[in-house]
């Protein structure tokens, strides 16, 4: 369950296709595709053994976890390829991992597109007004 839930991910994540569009629309893929990949049953599962076995992982478990690290920061990347998309991809991982946690709790399908669209809403209003303070990531 864990390999197919990382291969999964792997996959969902590497398969984006971000729009030339707007900084919306492309934020928007982003992280519309992160939480397909995240939210699907197997990867749900794969999060729950993790999760569960955290003081007894193994070393495989940990370099899927490493890579898994590595392709969410070639997402960030591509969302603002001008500079280092770690800081992005970590805030939209952190944000998508808390959604995770009702869905694998609630006894029927937790309602998570208000938050989603926050999220989105959120990064774009972040990256549109970066430049405006002459900053770049969201170190301080």
């Amino acid at each position: 369950v864990v390999d197919e839930g990382f291969d999964g991910l792997r996959r969902g994540l590497a398969d984006v296709d971000i729009p030339n569009g707007s900084l919306r629309e492309r934020v928007s893929a982003v992280v519309e595709a992160a939480w397909s990949a995240f939210s699907n049953p197997t990867s749900l599962a794969a999060q729950e053994i993790l999760v569960a076995t955290r003081v007894t992982r193994n070393k495989k478990l940990n370099r899927h976890l490493a890579e898994l690290n590595e392709g969410l920061n070639a997402l960030g990347a591509k969302l603002v390829p001008d500079r280092d998309g770690t800081a992005i991809a970590d805030l939209i991982w952190a944000c998508l991992r808390g959604l995770t946690l009702p869905q694998m709790v609630s006894p029927t399908e937790y309602e998570t597109s208000r938050q989603l669209d926050v999220l989105i809403d959120v990064l774009t209003l972040y990256l549109s007004a970066e430049s405006l303070f002459g900053r770049s990531g969201l170190g301080r």
